[in-house]
């Protein structure tokens, strides 16, 4: 039996890669709110979601659970 090990790192290096460019602002956005499921999440997720609506201008919150 052969065990190959592979390295996941890029061969290039990562010089060759930009971060993705970064939002300024969430007024009018749409915020998906990813849940685990878990006991009591719901209450905490809803302060969030009511949070980002209120003082940051979201228009839209998704509430997915996983």
């Amino acid at each position: 039996m052969t065990i190959e090990f592979l390295d996941p790192t890029h061969e290039g290096g990562s010089s060759g890669f930009q971060l993705a460019g970064r939002i300024t602002s969430l007024k009018g956005a749409t915020v998906a709110i990813v849940s685990n499921g878990k006991r009591n999440t719901k209450p905490f997720f809803d302060a969030i979601a009511d949070e980002l609506q209120a003082n940051h201008g979201v228009a839209k919150v998704v509430r997915i659970t996983k």
